[in-house]
Parts: C-alpha cells; sequence; structure tokens
C-alpha cells in the first residue's frame, strides 16, 4: 500500500499499513473458506437455492403477462369504440 515516506504530511507508519494489508489478506482467506464450505455442504446435502426466488419470479412474470393482455384488450376496445364513433358520423 505505502511503499516510501509521504514528504508533504509526514511518515507513514509502515507497522500500521502492514497490519492493514494482513488484516485485509486474513479476511479474503476467511471469507474463501466460508464459500466453500457452503458449497460443500450443499453438495452434501443436495441443497437447491431456495424455490421461493423462483416463485417470485413467477409470480412477477404471470403479473406482467396478465397486465398485458389487459391493456391489449382495453387497446381493442377503445380502437372498436373509435371506429363505431366514426361509422356513426359517416352516416349522418
Amino acid at each position: 500500500m505505502f511503499k516510501r515516506e509521504n514528504v508533504k504530511l509526514s511518515t507513514v507508519d509502515k507497522a500500521l499499513c502492514k497490519n492493514i494489508r494482513t488484516a485485509g489478506t486474513k479476511d479474503k482467506t476467511r471469507r474463501k473458506q466460508a464459500l466453500l464450505k457452503k458449497k460443500e455442504r450443499q453438495e452434501e446435502f443436495g441443497c437447491q437455492p431456495t424455490t421461493s426466488a423462483e416463485q417470485s419470479r413467477k409470480i412477477a412474470v404471470e403479473k406482467d403477462r396478465q397486465a398485458h393482455v389487459r391493456h391489449i384488450a382495453a387497446q381493442k376496445r377503445k380502437k372498436a369504440l373509435k371506429l363505431l364513433v366514426q361509422a356513426k358520423k359517416a352516416k349522418k
């Protein structure tokens, strides 16, 4: 991180920098180990990701589809009404 002394502000505490780098390395290693343990447990028990997320996605897609169907139906009604009004005006 810091390899030289900072002339403008003051000298850099190299022990502190070493501690920061060491802590970062330890944290990275810890996170990797936790991820590996999680994967091993999933393989051991045959765990799949929770289906609640999948269900919520399906529900959202279904709602979007229904909203689209309603939108198309409303457009058809408006178009039919517009044509009817035009036909009545043309007859007069």
